[in-house]
């Protein structure tokens, strides 16, 4: 499993983070979203990336998506 942070900001469209979660939702990965509004970039990724409980972590920009089953994938290359 993954830990894979989403940060949020004051230009977020809501639209494109439902489409981001939407591809995460099948993934082998425990997704957290973070409101990083008003705070530095690097701010949000450090609070990422320490959060969770898996032994690999990663993010997904709030205006992408994952193709299906590249989690997986890459899940399987990293054990």
């Amino acid at each position: 499993m993954i830990d894979v942070h989403v940060l949020t900001h004051e230009g977020t469209k809501p639209e494109w983070l439902d489409e981001c979660l939407k591809s995460l939702a099948n993934e082998p990965c425990t997704v957290h979203v973070i409101d990083n509004t008003g705070k530095h970039h690097g701010e949000g990724r450090a609070r990422g990336y320490a959060m969770g409980e898996h032994p690999f972590v990663a993010h997904v920009d709030c205006d992408d998506y994952v193709i299906p089953g590249v989690m997986e994938a890459a899940a399987r290359g990293l054990e």
